[in-house]
């Protein structure tokens, strides 16, 4: 028994996320209304199989180590939906657009389909592909010639007899943002009365899409497709295309078949004729449209119409155009981010993590900061030797008994506390406890000891008796809906170093 979840039910679910990310349109809608989401980098130690990264599960005790091991957040303010993406590439084949594909397609010469129906120029725009571009003999044609028309009709690039149809260009904001060598960015823009910005705030691109989403026309025939070419034609046959009794179209569409060298329909032209100037898609139909053939001397052709059906048609919405179920978060983590993010240790975990709270005694209330350091604190006297900090070590309470994990140690500068000639030397070692070491919490006052012979100093206390010896972090690393997580090799930090870290949720 085989089954399968719609692209429809797949875009409910993203918009919900979409939703959460920006906040529901309301004119009196709170603007702090929409959920808050974190990227979040920890697990300074070493995966134990040989430091290959295990593949993540869904389980609660993956969740549970991955809290354990973070190290900090930062707050995710780019969101996009997303595509696999697609260059354009002379000698290429690709694929007319049809209401076949859906979010699974594969592209490649053994997989659901030959070639991309969709392409990326290299100026950053976005093309669908309307129908291939076919020899007299029946063959189709390599792409040679680039799409380059902006406009919303749909054009042949040349000789070579692609028919494309432009649907937006990837602006300067949204290529620096979300643009990779394997995904593309896609949105639909909003207009004012839905929440969206004005349209004199737009950019140039923006702006070239939102008139392109105004002009669309739904329910257009994008291609006839041939199921099979029949046999015996000795000239072209009548092409007829038929809508739904109780609907007609408000635009009629037309179209004329072309013969290979067999006698065989090798393609349908959404045209009146092969000398007409534009292309005939109508409008209005909808998906009880159906094509036949008569004439021409032969039998056995059958057509079908690939009818975009979604809401606005092509180019209201390429989200729908391009079958997206991908959506993508994004985060650039600079060097120590203001002294709150580690960069002296490395981390194998990346996570995105739904409305943290702060951390600490009695806390509970949202941790809304830019960004903000996981790991707890322990305020240590002079003993320990900056050098045998050895990253991972454990730290050990030699009267408690309690254990944690070293991620990085610091030794900070008081200048509130005091007049410039009087500032405090805080030496400040940075940890995490988890399932291996044990939760016991540590003694103010007690010695603690660092494994090599690290040394020995005294946990420091604090004039609140109230605040424990592991003091609190920033956010706290057990709170929050943890939504995704991804094990990869050790990657190393350093102050000059900028991480650009997205993260893409594919359905």
């Amino acid at each position: 028994m085989s089954a399968t979840i719609t692209d429809k039910f797949k875009k409910e679910i993203l918009q919900d996320l979409y939703t959460s990310f920006h906040g529901a349109f309301d004119s009196d809608a709170n603007p702090d209304s929409s959920d808050y989401y974190y990227i979040g980098v920890g697990r300074s130690q070493e995966w134990p199989d040989n430091d290959e990264p295990p593949a993540p599960t869904p389980s609660q005790e993956t969740i549970s180590s991955f809290q354990s091991s973070l190290s900090g957040v930062k707050r995710v303010l780019d969101q996009s939906y997303v595509v696999p993406r697609y260059n354009w590439t002379a000698g290429s084949v690709y694929v007319a657009w049809s209401d076949k594909h859906h979010s699974d397609v594969t592209v490649g010469a053994l997989q659901d389909i030959f070639g991309p129906y969709y392409v990326i120029t290299e100026e950053n725009n976005v093309y669908v592909c309307l129908a291939q571009g076919i020899s007299d003999e029946g063959q189709v044609n390599n792409s040679i010639y680039k799409p380059q028309e902006i406009h919303t009709q749909p054009f042949i690039a040349g000789p070579d007899g692609y028919v494309w149809r432009f649907l937006y260009n990837v602006g300067t904001y949204n290529s620096r943002r979300y643009l990779t060598s394997e995904w593309l960015p896609v949105e639909h823009i909003l207009d004012s009365s839905q929440g969206g910005p004005a349209a004199d705030t737009l950019s140039a691109s923006r702006l070239g899409q939102a008139l392109v989403q105004l002009q669309s026309k739904e329910g257009q025939i994008l291609s006839i497709e041939v199921d099979s070419g029949g046999i015996g034609y000795t000239s072209a046959p009548t092409v007829t295309i038929h809508h739904d009794p109780d609907n007609a179209p408000t635009e009629t569409a037309s179209a004329y078949a072309r013969l290979d060298e067999t006698g065989r329909i090798s393609q349908v032209v959404l045209k009146d004729s092969i000398d007409a100037p534009s292309f005939s898609l109508g409008e209005g139909y909808n998906n009880k449209t159906w094509v036949t053939v008569s004439g021409g001397g032969g039998h056995g052709a059958s057509l079908r119409a690939a009818v975009h059906t979604e809401t606005g048609g092509l180019g209201f919405d390429p989200r729908n155009d391009l079958n997206s179920s991908s959506m993508m978060y994004s985060v650039r983590l600079i060097g120590d981010e203001l002294k709150t993010l580690n960069i002296d240790n490395d981390f194998r975990q990346v996570g995105l993590v739904k409305n943290p709270l702060k951390d600490g005694n009695n806390v509970d209330s949202d941790f809304v900061d830019l960004r903000g350091n996981a790991l707890k604190k322990l305020y240590v006297g002079s003993g320990i030797d900056a050098d045998f900090t050895t990253l991972d070590n454990t730290v050990t309470g030699l009267s408690s008994g309690a254990t944690a994990l070293l991620d990085y140690y610091s030794v900070e500068i008081d200048s509130d506390c005091c007049d410039e000639n009087n500032n405090v030397t805080n030496n400040i070692l940075y940890v995490h406890q988890t399932a291996e070491t044990g939760f016991v919490p540590f003694n103010v006052g007690e010695a603690v000891e660092l494994n090599f012979n690290g040394g020995i100093a005294t946990v420091v206390g604090h004039s609140d008796s109230s605040v424990p010896a592991l003091r609190p972090a920033d956010v706290d690393a057990y709170s929050g809906e943890v939504m995704y997580i991804d094990n990869r090799l050790y990657i190393e930090r350093d102050a000059d170093q900028t991480e650009d870290i997205k993260i893409i949720i594919d359905l």
